[in-house]
């Protein structure tokens, strides 16, 4: 909302970013479609359809949404304080180890699909 409102970025623009693409991936849809005027857009910005994320699990689906108002809120000062403090939120509320452990295969073959991972 802040680099609409006055262009600023800040760490809490990037978190608000960040929380845009989960809520995406999570409902298969845009946030805000390309066609929405700015002023459409904050406008929307403060009423987020939090209700359409649906995991199959109600448990996570309280989680998920808990996290994401404080990530999407619209006053920056009230979204987390860094990327590490939303993603620790995001693994110790919505990851569990043994989720992890099974998805861990899958996170190492990404990684070396990108160059980022190396070869055993």
């Amino acid at each position: 909302p802040e680099r609409l409102d006055n262009g600023i970025s800040t760490v809490q623009a990037d978190i608000y970013c960040a929380g845009i693409v989960l809520f995406e991936l999570l409902t298969s849809e845009r946030l805000f479609p390309q066609e929405l005027e700015k002023r459409d857009i904050l406008k929307k910005m403060k009423r987020l359809p939090f209700d359409k994320i649906q995991t199959g699990s109600k448990s996570l689906d309280k989680e998920i949404k808990r996290i994401l108002k404080i990530a999407l809120h619209y006053k920056p000062h009230k979204r987390f304080s860094s990327a590490e403090e939303f993603m620790h939120m995001l693994y110790y509320k919505c990851l569990r180890p043994a989720q992890l452990r099974y998805m861990q295969p899958a996170i190492y073959k990404w990684l070396l699909s990108i160059g980022l991972g190396s070869q055993r």
